[in-house]
């Protein structure tokens, strides 16, 4: 049976999302566009399943502090946002995402 697919980002809803191998044992899903990273767990399935459980939460602060630090390398379709258009766009979709389910 195929894992799940990931859902789009709960950060910034790209769909740009990658599968990660590290070692046999140790896979996660990152986000191409804003670069964030689900939990590492053992299977691929259980990879996929963490991150389209994501709770609701503010983005890490390292990745908050690079978007601050390098607003142009965070653009979506709309072109650059402000640091704070991001966080705001990264919690409406958590929250949407959640409501929804």
């Amino acid at each position: 049976m195929a894992p799940p697919r990931p859902l789009p980002c709960p950060f910034c809803a790209s769909t740009d999302l990658k599968t990660v191998v590290q070692d046999r044992d140790c896979y996660f899903v990152q986000c191409q566009d804003c670069q964030a990273d689900g939990p590492p767990e053992e299977t691929l399935g259980e990879a996929v399943q963490v991150w389209n459980a994501r709770e609701i939460g503010a983005p890490p602060r390292d990745l908050i502090v690079q978007a601050a630090e390098a607003p142009a390398r965070f653009t979506g379709p709309q072109g650059a946002r402000s640091t704070a258009e991001w966080i705001a766009d990264a919690i409406r979709i958590q929250l949407t995402s959640k409501l929804s389910r």
